[in-house]
């Protein structure tokens, strides 16, 4: 019924998403999906004669709702931009801190009234003026503050300044600023160092190669310090790839297939090489006539 409402209405989407505990980014998107289609949701309320109607007509807490898909939205981004197969611990805290910062830098545009990193909020806030319809503006205010700065008190326990790995290995995301040298200690590492970062030719390396991948290439030159960049590189800074893996497993070893040996087949699914199949073939025997 809320479908044929929706097809009715010529709205852009047709239905709610559904929350679920296993996927919390879910959490974010039914608040936008939600926003979105506030007047279809009023509507449906309405003809059903339920109670929960009467939110949706509270422009107050209509305001705090758009806040809250504003602020998950946020949070959906940050937590996105952790996956994928070649990140590093850099890239982690790079997004991280970044985050941290613009959380302190909204909480003072919040007390002057601008609101333009909340998009939803921004355009209901401008619904609201052109409809002149009446809101409490410095209690909305209040409690953005409020939850913006315990979020900020979060993210520094979760994430403290103080247990930043980057600290003692910036030479290793920026070997060619030598000042850098961090936890780069022996008298050997620190000559290897001063080498490198005089290198214009692996400077250029860098600039058209991944991070591991230069210190990959550059290790027979400057194993010393090769080897120390790749032990601070390698440990995963997120579950992305175990839960990738676990995803492809799920799809192979079915209910039908259950005794099924995965190891190969999913060696083979979770890697980045593609076989040659023509020195494959080639190698293979063919079968004899009889």
């Amino acid at each position: 019924m809320f479908e044929r409402l929706c097809e009715e209405l010529g709205s852009s989407h047709k239905t709610l998403l559904l929350h679920t505990e296993i996927r919390w980014l879910s959490r974010g998107r039914i608040l936008t999906r939600i926003c979105e289609l506030r007047e279809e949701i009023t509507i449906f309320l309405s003809n059903k004669n339920c109670d929960l109607v009467q939110f949706f007509r509270d422009i107050d807490w209509y305001m705090k709702l758009c806040y809250l898909a504003d602020i998950f939205k946020h949070l959906n981004e940050l937590n996105l931009s952790l996956q994928g197969t070649c990140k590093t611990i850099f890239d982690s805290y790079n997004k991280i801190e970044g985050l941290k910062k613009k959380i302190n830098l909204w909480i003072p545009r919040v007390e002057n009234y601008c609101f333009d990193m909340f998009t939803c909020l921004t355009d209901q806030i401008a619904e609201a003026k052109n409809m002149n319809a009446h809101y409490n503006s410095s209690n909305l205010i209040m409690i953005i503050i409020n939850h913006l700065k315990n979020l900020a008190i979060k993210f520094e326990e979760y994430f403290p300044e103080s247990d930043d790995p980057r600290i003692d290995s910036f030479w290793v995301s920026d070997p060619f600023n030598f000042t850098c040298g961090g936890n780069v200690k022996s008298i050997i590492e620190e000559n290897l160092l001063a080498d490198l970062s005089s290198d214009l030719t692996l400077k250029t390396l860098k600039q058209n190669s991944s991070l591991a991948h230069f210190w990959i290439k550059v290790n027979s030159e400057y194993k010393a310090l090769s080897d120390k960049a790749i032990q601070i590189i390698l440990p995963f800074p997120s579950t992305y790839l175990c839960e990738s893996g676990f995803s492809s497993l799920t799809l192979m070893k079915t209910k039908q297939r259950n005794k099924l040996d995965v190891t190969s087949t999913l060696r083979l699914s979770l890697t980045n090489i593609a076989p040659n199949i023509e020195q494959l073939y080639k190698s293979m025997q063919a079968h004899s006539s009889h």
